[in-house]
């Protein structure tokens, strides 16, 4: 279509991947902090007179013996995503685990943890992992341009 060419554009356009690797490197640690909030939230959430508004009724409860499995993987992926190791699988990880926190409990929705969900699933789309990460340094993936869309977006 002729009058499509703009939107090509936006798709094909490239760009260093030096800046989506530092904003990995701060998601990252966002995304930490965020793990160890939601652990002592869900603490609070597990006591009896707490008061429950889930998402979804068909989706199981989280049992407070596997809560800490839970923090422990969201803490271990974001760990490996902020260091930049396998950054498409650990990003992968840490946004499923946010989008639990959220489907789990409207009681725990907090704007933040929502905002660091988005930018990880952005930052996993855009390949963050290109540039400041341990991937990269290994030598296991060369450097190249990324797609310039996905930081377009997190402008947004």
């Amino acid at each position: 279509m002729p009058g499509l060419g703009f939107i090509e554009e936006f798709f094909e356009a490239k760009t260093s991947p030096r800046r989506f690797g530092l904003a990995r490197m701060v998601v990252g640690l966002v995304g930490l902090l965020d793990a160890l909030v939601t652990r002592r939230e869900l603490e609070t959430m597990f006591q009896a007179q707490a008061l429950r508004i889930p998402q979804f009724a068909w989706l199981p409860d989280l049992d407070p013996a596997y809560s800490d499995f839970y923090i422990g993987l969201w803490i271990l992926a974001s760990v490996l995503f902020t260091v930049g190791r396998l950054t498409k699988i650990t990003g992968s990880i840490v946004v499923i685990c946010i989008a639990y926190r959220f489907a789990l409990d409207l009681t725990l929705y907090t704007t933040n943890i929502y905002l660091c969900g988005l930018l990880t699933l952005l930052l996993v789309i855009g390949d963050s992992g290109m540039a400041l990460s341990l991937d990269r340094v290994r030598g296991r993936r060369p450097e190249k341009l990324i797609p310039l869309w996905p930081q377009t977006l997190m402008k947004l």
